[in-house]
């Protein structure tokens, strides 16, 4: 019976523990409110460089979304030659987030060198992560010119737990042409959330009571 006794107590010291990790909390990462809920848009004019599409058709081809029905369209316009969206979130060490993003390059890249990229920033704001990088001048060499990539995947493992941002951004060079998409919904959690620590203090504790019930 002692011997139970420990490990019940042992089990509950664990979740206890567990509890207070950081379980990873994006909201609408893929989009699929279909706008930009959740996201910080400070960085975008709305319904114009900035919105979230079911589909987009480019000069060599449409997309959909990788996941779900929805994804996200970066792009500028005269006045605005940057665009990016945000979002804080928080995450367990070993927890991955995953998405896929492309980039249409409609510029000679000789000239106008656009590019994209996914950044992620930790509690400070200092950059320790670009987990996708594209620009027009890639896509000119390994393509063609003037041509667009399909779409490709992406990760990032946390390496601590704790609050992060993560950022989209599109950055055009002068001639508002290119475009850059992102579709991003995929989280893999290797930590067991509490929940899980509780249901198997639950199901142990239920073990013993059968164990002693026959013994």
């Amino acid at each position: 019976m002692r011997k139970y006794y420990y490990i019940f107590w042992v089990i509950i010291i664990i979740f206890l523990f567990n509890t207070n990790s950081y379980a990873t909390s994006l909201t609408n990462f893929g989009f699929e409110t279909g706008d930009f809920s959740g996201w910080n848009v400070d960085g975008c004019i709305v319904g114009s460089t900035g919105l979230v599409v079911n589909s987009y058709t480019g000069q060599h081809g449409t997309y959909l979304a990788v996941y779900g029905t929805y994804f996200a369209f970066l792009a500028s316009d005269a006045t605005k030659l940057q665009s990016w969206i945000s979002q804080d979130f928080t995450i367990t060490q070993g927890n991955t987030i995953s998405g896929s993003a492309a980039f249409d390059s409609n510029d000679n890249w000789m000239q106008f060198n656009d590019s994209a990229e996914i950044m992620i920033f930790d509690a400070n704001g200092i950059k320790i992560a670009m987990p996708w990088y594209m620009d027009a001048a890639t896509v000119g060499v390994t393509i063609g010119n003037y041509n667009q990539t399909p779409w490709q995947s992406w990760s990032w493992t946390a390496p601590s737990s704790g609050t992060y941002t993560v950022e989209f951004i599109f950055r055009d060079l002068g001639n508002p042409n290119s475009k850059v998409l992102f579709d991003a919904p995929q989280i893999t959690n290797v930590v067991p959330e509490p929940s899980t620590w509780l249901l198997l203090c639950f199901g142990l504790m239920g073990l013993v009571g059968v164990k002693k019930k026959f013994s």
